[in-house]
């Protein structure tokens, strides 16, 4: 009765071993092939002035990227002078960056900061003059940078896997162990 009782706890424990090691990689495969909730995308202004998004949340794992994005290529290389910031509910300043540089493209990264759960985040532009040689078709899409998931799980994927190989196949031979004593011996 007392070996029964041994071979129970011994699986239990065997069990639990291979779904510690299996469930790190399983978590890291579902954030990065998980669909990514849907950008706020809101028209981006062409006159000078301060604006501000709606309100928008983050969530904890993912970082934040801010993009402009046109319906169609600027016909001239034009400047870009803008000072943008996020900031809470309550009005503290989360990040704040200045961009001046030139529009070469339909879409171009504004920037975008670090993972941390917030609530009632807004983005505030600060347009010092009038934005010339662009369509009014531009829209500022804020989202979760998926490249840079994508980045930060390749790098953890080689340890993922060793913690799994370790763990799992610990619980694996102890599963191995148990079928091979409950076995019966011939007897001589």
């Amino acid at each position: 009765m007392k070996r029964l009782q041994w071979r129970k706890i011994l699986a239990l424990i065997a069990g639990c071993l291979v779904i510690a090691g299996i469930t790190p990689i399983a978590f890291s495969f579902w954030s990065v092939f998980a669909t990514p909730p849907k950008p706020l995308i809101v028209q981006f202004p062409t006159k000078a002035g301060v604006y501000t998004s709606p309100p928008f949340n983050t969530t904890l794992f993912e970082p934040i990227r801010f993009d402009l994005e046109f319906a169609r290529m600027p016909a001239t290389r034009t400047w870009l002078d803008l000072d943008w910031k996020i900031v809470d509910d309550h009005g503290s300043v989360i990040t704040e960056i200045p961009y001046h540089y030139w529009i070469v493209e339909n879409q171009f990264p504004l920037g975008g900061y670090a993972k941390g759960y917030r609530k009632g985040q807004r983005m505030v532009l600060t347009l010092p003059r009038d934005i010339q040689g662009i369509d009014e078709n531009m829209q500022l899409k804020i989202s979760e940078d998926v490249d840079e998931i994508g980045l930060d799980m390749s790098y953890a994927y080689l340890l993922l896997v060793g913690f799994a190989v370790i763990v799992s196949g610990s619980g694996v031979l102890i599963f191995l162990g148990l079928c091979i004593w409950r076995t019966p011996r011939p007897s001589p």
